[in-house]
């Protein structure tokens, strides 16, 4: 019997000491645990479901970026990026690395991804479900045995995803956190119409937003400087009628004005009136 023993690929191998110390970000679908775990910007999510979706007759793939941390719990995986596999060996069941995508994938990593790693890869099953199948499983096997290393999968048809990850020797599906940093990047992605050919510029799902967000600013901007600009009114003192400025008036008092008009009526000149008929006639009986 050997005495060899035989040393399987394990995510939970993966040694504290290699790697830099830095806190794992905040992720909203599930809290950091003890021991490896796998982190996925939101941003990287994106990309992989919109290159998927570009042609679901075949399978499609390429890399992932990132790096190692440890943290009070941990190593952990930080998948940053992804690097698509461009003249990579697509078929309808199937999808190959070949040695024109390994070029392509170094070059960009020279160029945009310095002092990070290449920590998995990706590829689409369209229709197909979530699995690795035997080719998956030899290509997993042959260019991505590190214990940090995942296969990532998803399906643009039944929108399902999986991660895989190395335990005793066998790559199997587990959860995975997501860094949710999407909402800032994707504005910056977002293509905006031609203004100089109006009507003909690239239109997104994203545009009704920002032209109704961007219209909002403007007339609540173009409201405050109209507010702005308009005179402040000047409120004059009252000045109260001319009959009203002697004292009397001011202070009204009804008993004083009856009295002054019983005085003003003593004082007119009798009326002279006819004389009553039968007056007369008494006066000129007697």
């Amino acid at each position: 019997m050997s005495d060899t023993v035989v040393h399987e690929i394990d995510a939970s191998t993966v040694a504290l000491t290699e790697w830099a110390q830095m806190a794992a970000p905040r992720c909203k679908n599930g809290r950091r645990e003890c021991g490896f775990q796998s982190i996925i910007r939101r941003s990287v999510l994106d990309r992989i479901h919109d290159h998927g979706r570009e042609n679901t007759n075949v399978e499609i793939c390429g890399v992932l970026v990132g790096n190692v941390f440890q943290d009070e719990f941990g190593p952990y995986l930080y998948i940053t990026d992804a690097i698509q596999g461009d003249a990579a060996s697509e078929h309808a069941a199937q999808v190959t690395f070949t040695a024109e995508t390994w070029d392509h994938i170094q070059n960009v990593m020279d160029a945009e991804h310095t002092g990070k790693k290449i920590v998995g890869w990706y590829h689409t099953h369209p229709g197909f479900d979530i699995f690795l199948s035997g080719m998956d499983l030899f290509i997993q096997d042959n260019f991505f045995n590190l214990p940090w290393q995942v296969a990532f999968v998803y399906d643009p048809i039944g929108e399902k995803e999986g991660l895989f990850v190395w335990r005793k020797g066998k790559s199997e599906k587990e959860g995975f956190l997501v860094e949710e940093d999407a909402a800032v990047e994707a504005l910056g992605r977002v293509a905006l119409p031609d203004l100089e050919n109006i009507g003909k510029g690239p239109i997104t799902k994203y545009t009704p937003t920002l032209y109704l967000t961007a219209f909002v600013i403007f007339f609540l901007s173009t409201y405050v400087a109209l507010a702005q600009m308009q005179p402040k009114p000047v409120i004059a003192p009252i000045t109260p009628s001319p009959g009203l400025q002697d004292d009397s008036a001011k202070d009204f008092d009804p008993l004083q004005m009856l009295e002054q008009m019983e005085d003003h009526s003593a004082d007119e000149p009798a009326v002279d009136q006819a004389p009553n008929p039968a007056e007369q006639a008494g006066a000129g009986q007697i």
